[in-house]
C-alpha cells in the first residue's frame, strides 16, 4: 500500500496538526480527458471532521520545482486566478455521505450577493494510484496567499491563527506571522 492510501484510509486518533505530509505527483485533468498540469506536491489530511471520515479531506502544497513553488493554471473557471501556493480537495466533511455539494453550493449562491469572503469551487472525482477514492471540491485554501491574492494585504504583515477550544488550554496552531498581537489581546 503507497504511503498517500496509507494516510488517506488509515483511522487517526491523533489531532490534525500531528499528522505528517505526504510528498506525491500530483495530476490534473479536465472533463475533456486532457491533462492539466502534472505537480510535485506535499499532501496532508485537512479538517478536524474530515479525517474522522472514510472519504477525507486532502490540502494540497506543491513542492518547489524548476524555480516556483506554486501551481501555474487556472484551477477555478469562475476565478481569474491563475498562481496556486495551495488548495483543497475537500470531501464535503459532514456532507460527505448526503449531498457532497453542500459547502460549495451555498458559498456559490452567496458569492455575489454579500461582501463575504468565499472559496472558489471545481468539483472532481479523485483516484489514488488509479483507485477511486470519490467526489472531491477543489477548493481555494484560506491562508495568507488568500488574503494576499482577494484583499491585495502583504502576506509578510499576516498574524493568521488556528485556534482550537476543544482543548485547554486552548491549541494554537501560528500558520502565518506570529501570536503576539493575539495574547496581548487577550490580556
Amino acid at each position: 500500500m503507497s504511503e498517500m492510501k496509507a494516510i488517506y484510509l488509515k483511522d487517526y486518533d491523533k489531532p490534525l496538526f500531528s499528522i505528517k505530509s505526504v510528498n506525491l505527483t500530483f495530476e490534473l485533468f479536465e472533463e475533456d480527458g486532457s491533462l492539466a498540469f502534472i505537480a510535485n506536491v506535499d499532501i496532508r489530511l485537512f479538517g478536524r471532521g474530515a479525517i474522522n471520515f472514510p472519504q477525507k479531506s486532502l490540502a494540497i502544497f506543491p513542492r518547489e520545482t524548476d524555480g516556483k513553488n506554486y501551481i501555474d493554471y487556472p484551477i477555478f473557471p469562475s476565478s481569474d486566478l491563475q498562481y496556486f501556493e495551495s488548495f483543497i480537495l475537500r470531501s464535503s466533511s459532514d456532507d460527505w455521505r448526503y449531498t457532497l455539494f453542500k459547502d460549495g453550493m451555498i458559498q456559490s449562491a452567496i458569492e455575489n450577493q454579500t461582501s463575504l469572503d468565499v472559496q472558489a469551487l471545481k468539483q472532481s472525482i479523485l483516484f489514488i494510484n488509479g483507485e477511486y477514492m470519490g467526489i472531491h471540491n477543489f477548493r481555494e485554501k484560506y491562508n495568507e496567499s488568500y488574503l494576499a491574492k482577494h484583499h491585495g494585504i502583504d502576506p509578510n504583515g499576516i498574524d493568521l491563527l488556528y485556534i482550537d477550544n476543544d482543548f485547554s488550554p486552548a491549541y494554537i496552531e501560528i500558520k502565518a506571522g506570529d501570536a503576539a498581537a493575539y495574547k496581548i489581546l487577550l490580556n
